[in-house]
């Protein structure tokens, strides 16, 4: 329970506004609405899940969406990443980013790093 609180405040003023441009993406025209994480029952999987909403003007063949897992000091430790096949203009996807490790014990946030399209 205390993973799940520290990651909803680490992320929670990234998630009100539209995703920052990167290279390679689609700028800020993907606008995410939310984020949660989950850790499983064994302590081995992380799941980022959320909506994002294409108001890009134009349809993806494929989106990834791409997340930074830190520890207690925000320094990155792995990452957790989905993706769709086909994000339709004014589309919006129910996404789930993953990460499966034997130990998790060292994750204690997480940070919305990229998009990446095709």
């Amino acid at each position: 329970m205390k993973l799940l609180l520290l990651m909803t405040v680490l992320v929670s003023p990234l998630f009100c506004q539209q995703a920052p441009p990167v290279p390679g993406d689609s700028g800020t025209c993907l606008v995410m609405t939310e984020a949660k994480a989950k850790l499983d029952s064994n302590g081995q999987k992380i799941s980022i899940t959320g909506l994002v909403l294409n108001k890009c003007g134009r349809s993806f063949d494929i989106v990834q969406i791409w997340f930074k897992l830190v520890d207690g000091v925000g320094v990155r430790v792995a990452d957790a990443f989905g993706w769709v096949g086909g994000l339709a203009d004014g589309e919006t996807w129910k996404y789930e980013a993953i990460n499966i490790r034997l130990d998790q014990s060292d994750v204690a946030g997480f940070k919305f790093d990229k998009f990446l399209i095709r």
